[in-house]
């Protein structure tokens, strides 16, 4: 029921026009967060002012309620999941930095995902500056700076970002990865295929692996798309091998379908995809029949 409050009285402050109601309205959404999250109710006023919006935001980082902490953040973010995007962050990442400094090391652990969350979604526009944030965390420590930084690079290091992997402790690495084996090559949509393949470590020294797989898919349209998947990770010995092994269901979700056509799995490591093998996903309407 507070939903709509939150969104009325932020609407009301932006036509109001003053900053006595600006500074009125975000007041209210503090004392609303711990209740029910304003983190979209307060977008209306981050889109009228952000430079006074996040004024304020910068102040609640020292909040002593966790809720008003999270919200510095969440509702600072540039690409929040179904609410209204902010142009001038996603153009421009460094006005919320602030927040994330003060935050990622926050004793709560829904405030520390909020900002990896935050800094995974600049990555997807400013991957140096992405990863110059989260070198200047683990430059100055703290509790639980590996597993913020960890998240908040997980886009770039699934894109292969070498300066994301490199900080990670993924630096280049010369392996061998064997042809991919398939349990089938013809798969029917609501069905799963098993795959696996070898990966050597031909290099001379140690090697540090995070393996993933690409999947090449047709859309709708027939075009082709790819997403990554997380499988793994190695240390490696020079010479030593590791088999991996893993499986992909074609069952549909709520955020994907499976669209009859030819397909293609890779497994990537490193930021690098290797060999790629193909197969075929069949109509389960036409495979019944």
């Amino acid at each position: 029921m507070l939903w709509p409050v939150g969104l009325a009285a932020s609407w009301s402050a932006v036509d109001a026009g003053s900053a006595a109601a600006f500074d009125n309205g975000m007041d209210l959404m503090r004392e609303l967060t711990p209740q029910m999250t304003s983190e979209f109710a307060i977008r209306p006023l981050l889109l009228h002012d952000l430079e006074r919006g996040l004024g304020h935001m910068r102040e609640w980082t020292n909040d002593p309620n966790w809720h008003v902490r999270r919200l510095a953040s969440e509702g600072s973010r540039p690409l929040l999941p179904w609410g209204e995007r902010l142009p001038l962050l996603v153009s421009d990442p460094s006005p919320t930095r602030p927040i994330l400094d003060a935050l990622y090391d926050d004793p709560e652990e829904s405030v520390r995902r909020s900002v990896a969350n935050h800094l995974n979604d600049h990555s997807r526009a400013h991957p140096e500056f992405t990863v110059s944030v989260v070198q200047a965390w683990r430059d100055q420590g703290g509790t639980h700076v590996e597993r913020t930084s960890r998240h908040a690079l997980r886009t770039l290091v699934k894109r292969g970002d070498a300066g994301a992997l490199a900080l990670l402790g993924f630096p280049p690495a010369r392996v061998r990865v064997s042809p991919i084996l398939l349990s089938d090559t013809e798969v029917v949509a609501g069905g799963a295929v098993r795959f696996g393949a070898e990966v050597t470590n031909v290099g001379e020294g140690p090697a540090n692996l995070v393996i993933d797989y690409v999947l090449s898919f047709p859309d709708a349209r027939g075009r082709e798309r790819s997403k990554v998947f997380k499988i793994t990770q190695r240390s490696l010995q020079p010479g030593e091998v590791t088999q991996v092994e893993t499986g992909h269901s074609f069952k549909a979700i709520t955020t994907r379908k499976y669209y009859p056509g030819s397909y293609a799995l890779a497994l990537q490591v490193n930021g690098v995809p290797h060999e790629r093998v193909e197969f075929t996903v069949a109509d389960s309407t036409t495979e019944e029949k």
